[in-house]
């Protein structure tokens, strides 16, 4: 539905089609990014004065016939989006659906919505001109404007290259308010800077991306790693843990689920169903039931092709957290044929053991024997213990001495060393080793 009226944008033929506030214009939905955020509530309030009009306008030059132009604005601001022609149709890899329900009715209308208007804003009066209106620019000005506006990405990315080094306060709204805001940033950042560079030796920024989030300043072991930074409130919330709670309770219905978890989280159960005080034994449940998924992902192979879905079925958990053990232990890989895999590299792999030790610390209260995670995770003794340290734990050995099986008295002592894990507070690290030294 097109209006009479044309103007021209800057030497840009451009018509008018419609605006909010004709009563007998309806507009189609259309979906917009803010590309420098969202606005105020009441910039989408009709009774506020800083309410946003929207006018949709066409290049009725011959190249871009197709292309429209979308303008929210109010008495300060306005912000300018174009679709980019018959071109972005070709290019955009993403189709939108946007639904309108009335209320009281059980039916919903789909709107197709071919594009996403990606809206620049910029304030009135500095440097920029308000849609059909005068411009009082200079050519160069018109020019750059125009290209801000109209021209491909290429052309506004040299347009900006040659203005990044150039400053005029006399354009700029409260310079001095800027450039306080601007010395006390960079202030903070210094001041961040200083603290990080302070409390974080090499060794502790090392294993910032490795480790789970941890606490080196505390004296007590209980504060160093948080659970729930381990496992975030949404997957919290989807661990189903009732039945194994109630089996807990009850230890002769335990053996039922041993089964279904390995050697370490069973035999953790296992003295939890003993313990005559068993605390916040559902917290403790929950966590085992969570430290399984882990030690089951760990088991996957390096290159998942399993949709999130079908490896939540896979697993026996929730879509969400699927979604965070991908996002944090795994690369996303697109392959040429448009079908999207996962990967596995060392470094995340690595990383997931970490966790999956972190979580069982937690879960033995902070020292428990190595010899049952290191058949879970199918690693050797002196490999487990690499990883462990990395984590603070001490790791101390001893030798154990139990006799043979066999039958005959002359049976000779078998001697088998044991290893046990501790955390201690506060917190330090193995020093990086310097090599084999030179004579």
């Amino acid at each position: 539905m097109e209006g009479e009226t044309s103007g021209d944008l800057m030497n840009a033929k451009i018509k008018f089609l419609h605006h909010t506030k004709d009563d007998d214009v309806v507009l189609m939905p259309q979906l917009a990014v803010f590309m420098a955020g969202p606005p105020a509530p009441t910039a989408f309030d009709p009774r506020s004065s800083n309410a946003f009009t929207f006018s949709m306008y066409a290049n009725t030059e011959s190249r871009k016939t197709n292309q429209r132009i979308l303008v929210a604005e109010n008495d300060k601001i306005e912000c300018i989006g174009t679709n980019f022609g018959k071109e972005s149709k070709a290019t955009h890899l993403t189709k939108y659906l946007l639904g309108f329900k009335r209320k009281g009715s059980k039916r919903m209308r789909l709107v197709d919505v071919d594009h996403t208007y990606r809206l620049q804003q910029h304030i009135k009066g500095v440097g920029e001109v308000t849609i059909g209106a005068q411009s009082a620019l200079n050519p160069a000005e018109q020019r750059r404007a125009l290209i801000e506006t109209f021209g491909s990405k290429k052309k506004q990315q040299q347009v900006r290259s040659a203005l990044a080094n150039q400053v005029d306060e006399d354009r700029i709204a409260s310079a001095s308010n800027v450039r306080k805001i601007l010395s006390e940033r960079v202030a903070q950042l210094e001041a961040k800077d200083q603290e990080m560079q302070t409390n974080d030796a090499p060794d502790v920024a090392a294993r910032r991306d490795l480790l789970p989030p941890f606490n080196t300043e505390t004296s007590n072991v209980e504060e160093i790693y948080d659970l729930h930074q381990l496992i975030t409130p949404a997957e919290w919330a989807t661990i189903d843990y009732k039945d194994l709670a109630k089996a807990v309770k009850k230890p002769s219905t335990l053996v039922k689920h041993k089964d279904q978890y390995h050697t370490a989280v069973y035999e953790r159960l296992v003295r939890l169903s003993h313990e005559s005080d068993k605390g916040d034994y559902k917290t403790l449940v929950r966590s085992l039931i969570y430290l399984e998924v882990l030690i089951l992902f760990s088991e996957l192979p390096k290159t998942i092709r399993q949709k999130p879905g079908e490896l939540a079925q896979h697993l026996g958990v929730s879509e969400t957290i699927v979604e965070r053990l991908l996002r944090d232990f795994a690369q996303s890989e697109m392959k040429e044929t448009g079908q999207l895999q996962y990967s596995r590299p060392q470094t995340l792999v690595d990383k997931l053991i970490t966790y999956i030790l972190v979580l069982l610390l937690i879960a033995e209260n902070f020292e428990f024997s190595i010899e049952n995670i290191c058949k879970d995770l199918k690693l050797s003794h002196n490999k487990l213990i690499l990883y462990l340290k990395e984590t603070g734990c001490k790791v101390e050995s001893s030798r154990k001495r139990k006799h043979s099986d066999s039958d005959q008295p002359e049976a000779a002592a078998v001697s088998d060393r044991t290893f046990r894990a501790k955390l201690t507070a506060p917190l330090s690290f193995p020093k990086p080793s310097k090599g084999p030294q030179r004579r």
